[in-house]
């Protein structure tokens, strides 16, 4: 089949749009990850770009510059409608209110939501997991505040997950609150943090 049809490319555009709307916005470099792998990063890279441009034109994304003075997309109005087709809810959300400030939290936290997505496992970030809250598709509010979540659709097992860059006692409360709630956490960040913050929160 010839990738470069119409349908092919409202496919990509479908993807790109509900990949900006699962976590509220991403880079290009981002983008080609989580919609066409990484085996081939300077070709992925190269239809991200592509399909970047088109969305731009069409009013469907807007490019905006993060903390890390680096370009980052977010979904317009249209871009969110456009994603939402076909869902029985809206789950996706323009990102007009969303800051880009925090851009070292959410590097991690999309490498980690990249990787489990690619294994084929259902992943939200965080504005995703806000509007799924929000719409009653997730119904634990024990969750707030969790970085993602990864679900698995076989089991409809899901994990929350949670960036760790310091042990300050607000972090760690928070994380015991979702782990509560849930039973199961995921903390990313390096290990010796990681190591030092489960002591922090046993204790």
């Amino acid at each position: 089949m010839n990738t470069s049809n119409p349908a092919k490319a409202t496919t990509n555009e479908l993807q790109v749009l509900q990949a900006i709307g699962q976590v509220g916005w991403l880079s290009a470099t981002q983008i080609a990850k989580w919609v066409w792998g990484e085996r081939n990063s300077h070709s992925a890279r190269v239809s991200a770009d592509r399909v970047l441009k088109r969305l731009i034109a069409q009013g469907d994304v807007l490019r905006r510059d993060s903390s890390l003075r680096m370009s980052v997309y977010i979904l317009t109005k249209a871009g969110a409608q456009r994603a939402n087709e076909g869902l029985t809810q809206p789950l996706f959300r323009h990102g007009y209110d969303l800051s880009q400030l925090d851009s070292a939290r959410q590097r991690p936290a999309v490498d980690y939501l990249i990787t489990q997505h690619q294994q084929g496992k259902i992943v939200l970030g965080i504005v995703g997991l806000r509007k799924a809250m929000e719409l009653g598709l997730i119904e634990e509010t024990g969750l707030r505040g969790a970085d993602g979540i990864v679900i698995d659709d076989r089991t409809g097992e899901f994990k929350p997950i949670l960036v760790i860059r310091n042990t300050h006692p607000e972090l760690v409360k928070k994380a015991e609150r979702i782990w509560k709630a849930v039973g199961d956490l995921e903390l990313i960040g390096s290990p010796g943090l990681i190591k030092f913050f489960r002591n922090e929160m046993r204790s």
